[in-house]
């Protein structure tokens, strides 16, 4: 059995700089996502998540934009969350047991490209 990976789209693995249409994927990957797709595909079923998947339109874009990009036919793209072993998300927050986020916190929360530094 292979576990899965779960990994967001906007922001993990395609630059989401333009105005969203779900239906249509402008842009550039981000910076080593392929290399690392590569890696993680020799060891995990690998499933994208993405809100531009509720829609068959979206899953399509996603699917088009991953084989335009390598060998990456065949990874799903879906809205819904699926088991997986691990999430790799740019809007995450690390629940360690006790430690939810302040009303502060969740306000402030920027995606890494967002952010300064």
């Amino acid at each position: 059995m292979r576990y899965t990976v779960a990994v967001d789209f906007d922001g993990v693995l395609h630059h989401a700089d333009g105005p969203f249409v779900a239906e249509r994927v402008d842009g550039d990957p981000v910076r080593g996502c392929f290399r690392w797709l590569e890696a993680v595909q020799d060891r995990y079923e690998v499933v994208v998540l993405s809100s531009r998947a509720r829609s068959l339109g979206g899953q399509e874009a996603i699917e088009r934009w991953l084989v335009a990009h390598g060998p990456f036919g065949g990874i799903r793209a879906t809205a819904e969350k699926v088991p997986a072993l691990i999430y790799v998300d740019d809007r995450a927050w690390r629940f360690t047991g006790q430690n939810f986020p302040s009303v502060g916190e969740i306000q402030g929360a920027k995606p890494w490209h967002m952010t300064s530094g």
